[in-house]
């Protein structure tokens, strides 16, 4: 796969072909279409953070993607759960008074843990 890696912290990353993870027992692996460059990625790839792996490596925490069978993952979610939606997903009624909006399960894109 090609990725931004990390060969020695300290120095820049390169762009270029890392071996592609295998799952272990209860993963699925998700081919990644976009990640976030945050302040913790930032610090990763420096070393900085507790969560820095031994490079070689490919520094990452929040990204979107598609599962390897090409299939969405199964969300399991409760009442009272947090859950992230598009923009234009669901729809807004009014509900004893109270603006609330109204989902399809594949409108719900993640759930807040």
């Amino acid at each position: 796969m090609k990725a931004a890696i990390v060969e020695k912290f300290g120095e820049l990353p390169h762009y270029g072909e890392f071996d592609v993870p295998q799952p272990g027992d209860g993963q699925q692996r998700v081919w990644v279409k976009a990640a976030a460059l945050s302040q913790l990625v930032r610090a990763q790839a420096a070393g900085r953070h507790y969560s820095s792996a031994q490079p070689p490596l490919v520094p990452g925490a929040d990204g979107v993607g598609v599962l390897d069978n090409g299939q969405r993952g199964e969300l399991s979610v409760a009442v009272k759960d947090e859950v992230i939606y598009g923009k234009y997903g669901g729809m807004d009624i009014e509900f004893n008074g109270d603006e609330v909006k109204i989902l399809r399960e594949s409108d719900i894109l993640a759930k807040v843990v």
